[in-house]
């Protein structure tokens, strides 16, 4: 009883890592999917403030100003930029 126990979950487990085919449109997809779940606005912000901290005081404004750091925005991936 074990043993089919034990070859049902392996079975269960390894089905469910095979991988899906590698597309651009699986690709684009699995892309919309990060950037609904991951904040990316919010992690870049966090990032330029954390930056800003290695810069003399008063360039530090300057540097998470809108004109000195690129903002990114999420948006539809289907476009295939960034593909390779």
């Amino acid at each position: 009883m074990k043993l089919l126990q034990t070859s049902i979950l392996l079975f269960v487990l390894t089905n469910s890592l095979v991988a899906l085919d590698d597309t651009q449109e699986h690709r684009a997809k699995m892309a919309d999917r990060y950037l609904q779940v991951v904040p990316v606005q919010e992690r870049m912000e966090e990032i330029v403030d954390t930056l800003a901290l290695y810069l003399p005081e008063p360039q530090r404004e300057l540097f998470k100003s809108d004109d000195q750091t690129p903002r990114f925005q999420s948006g539809d991936s289907s476009d295939g930029a960034g593909a390779d």
